[in-house]
């Protein structure tokens, strides 16, 4: 993990990088039209990148006292695509996704990249400031 001193955003950027993660769902359901895939996945990533700027400020709290408070100036969120392994088990139409899963791979990185940036810049702050003013 790096820590570095960012004064432009009065804050600190975390970044850590060599991130490994995962997830699997034993049971998906998708239908689209009279299709209906079936079945579980398994997703795995390596080598991933995340930094945080976090700025300090400070928020008022309804008993009047005024203390720190934290923002979210930038996330950057990155999955190598060839660090990022799907695998989709099921039925017919699962193991025909799963055939076809190269054409929509940088999709879905790009969907996890953008939900993972948006819930840290949402999230983050209100969690850390109620840390602070509890």
């Amino acid at each position: 993990m790096i820590v570095k001193n960012d004064p432009a955003n009065n804050g600190v950027e975390l970044r850590i990088t060599d991130l490994h993660a995962g997830f699997k769902s034993d049971h998906y359901e998708y239908k689209w039209a009279f299709l209906k895939a079936k079945g579980s996945v398994e997703v795995s990533m390596s080598e991933v990148q995340i930094g945080v700027t976090v700025g300090l400020t400070d928020q008022k709290l309804s008993n009047g006292k005024t203390v720190p408070a934290f923002s979210v100036k930038n996330v950057d969120f990155h999955i190598p695509k060839d660090h990022f392994s799907l695998k989709i088990h099921g039925n017919f139409i699962s193991k025909v996704a799963s055939l076809l899963k190269g054409l929509f791979k940088g999709t879905i990185i790009n969907q996890i990249e953008k939900q993972v940036k948006d819930m840290v810049s949402k999230e983050l702050p209100p969690q850390l400031n109620k840390i602070i003013a509890d």
